[in-house]
């Protein structure tokens, strides 16, 4: 399985989902992280989005791997992805975490738009609601994201997607 985790927000929880969400679920997995800015332990191993081709290369290698695109990375990674017809079709799924407020929503929208318009298939592209309480009402936080789902029908909604 080779997933990306991909938003243009920073701050919405991807590395943190990466690490502790699908690493343990997913045997063998390798965390690539796609990111100029933050530093950690897995700085030998990090690329940035135009090394795009070499992150491929990579990758198809590799039974299991977790992309970790860092919002200062997503659009030269989607501006290579477009450049390479059907490099998409490498990657099993492509998650975009949404938070509450409205400008990460915004930024998920144009993430999924993105996504949807180099030719990733409605199916590979999901939503997982992040930072949520169990007892908060998903319609009302996210009127926008469900509203655009309706209008667009470009990606999967998962109402127990929820962290």
């Amino acid at each position: 399985m080779r997933l990306v985790i991909i938003q243009f927000s920073g701050n919405t929880g991807k590395t943190t989902l990466a690490r502790h969400l699908f690493l343990p679920r997913i045997d063998g997995a390798v965390i690539i992280p796609v990111e100029s800015i933050n530093s950690d332990e897995l700085e030998d191993k990090k690329l940035r989005g135009n090394q795009f081709f070499k992150l491929q290369q990579s990758v198809i290698l590799i039974e299991n791997a977790i992309i970790d695109v860092g919002a200062s990375n997503v659009e030269e990674f989607l501006k290579h992805m477009s450049a390479y017809e059907g490099s998409h079709a490498l990657y099993d799924m492509f998650f975009v975490p949404i938070v509450p407020d409205t400008k990460t929503q915004i930024d998920a929208i144009s993430t999924i738009s993105a996504l949807s318009e180099i030719g990733v298939p409605t199916k590979k592209i999901r939503t997982i609601f992040n930072r949520i309480n169990t007892e908060d009402e998903l319609d009302d936080i996210f009127s926008g994201i469900t509203g655009y789902l309706k209008s667009s029908k470009n990606f999967v909604l998962n109402r127990d997607a929820i962290v």
